[in-house]
C-alpha cells in the first residue's frame, strides 16, 4: 500500500509507491507529538481532524515518479477510485488520508 511515512526527524518518505490499494500516514516514532507531526507534512497536507487533505501534486514530487507514465496513470486510478468514496476535494487536487 501507498503510505507517507514520517519520521522521528519528521522527514517524509513515500513507501511501497507502486502498491495503490490503501493510502495512509504511518508514523515512526509513537512519540512524535501532533504539532511535529503537522509541521513535518505541512509542505504537501493540511490537518482536517484526525486527517490529512495530501495535495496530489505533492504526493506525486515526492514519490520520485511523476514523469513515469505507468505509475501516473496507477496514481490516477488511485484518486477516481478514492473519490467514489468521497475522499479527494472536490477539485481533484487534494486527497484525504488518515494517519495510522
Amino acid at each position: 500500500m501507498v503510505h507517507i511515512r514520517v519520521d522521528a526527524g519528521g522527514t517524509l518518505t513515500l513507501l511501497e509507491p507502486d502498491n495503490f490499494k490503501r493510502f495512509h500516514i504511518e508514523v515512526a516514532d509513537r512519540n512524535l507529538s501532533c504539532d511535529a507531526l503537522v509541521a513535518a507534512l505541512a509542505p504537501i497536507a493540511a490537518p482536517d481532524g484526525a486527517d490529512f487533505w495530501i495535495d496530489a501534486a505533492g504526493l506525486k514530487a515526492l514519490s520520485g515518479r511523476e514523469a513515469d507514465p505507468r505509475w501516473l496513470e496507477g496514481f490516477e486510478a488511485m484518486l477516481g477510485a478514492a473519490k467514489r468514496f468521497g475522499w479527494v476535494s472536490p477539485d481533484g487536487l487534494r486527497i484525504r488520508c488518515h494517519v495510522k
